[in-house]
């Protein structure tokens, strides 16, 4: 019976700049393995996660990642969806990064 092995459960999401980073990092872990794809035809899937994009807070304090909310993608809606469906998988610190994001702005 499925409601043994499968409880349902409500979770909150509290958005704050540690959740988005840790929903952002956990993706292009993802991503950079190969291991989500989704059919061609879904090209708002792709330009979801185009839309996302590196910036700091308010205060300059911290990094934190924003989406411009557009026609096609809304406010990246299918980005957050398909990683908050991948967030509880946790992060794989054992694979060499191949983005450049924490190289972005150094001198080369």
């Amino acid at each position: 019976d499925v409601q043994h092995f499968a409880m349902r459960q409500a979770v909150a999401i509290r958005y704050g700049v540690e959740t988005k980073n840790r929903l952002v990092m956990k993706m292009i872990d993802v991503i950079e393995d190969n291991r989500v794809e989704w059919d061609k035809e879904k090209t708002e899937i792709a330009a979801s996660f185009m839309t996302i994009r590196r910036t700091s807070t308010a205060s300059g304090n911290a990094m934190t990642f924003v989406a411009d909310r557009t026609a096609e993608t809304g406010h990246a809606d299918s980005f957050w969806a398909i990683a908050h469906a991948i967030d509880n998988e946790p992060l794989n610190f054992e694979n060499q990064r191949k983005s450049r994001w924490g190289n972005l702005g150094k001198a080369a």
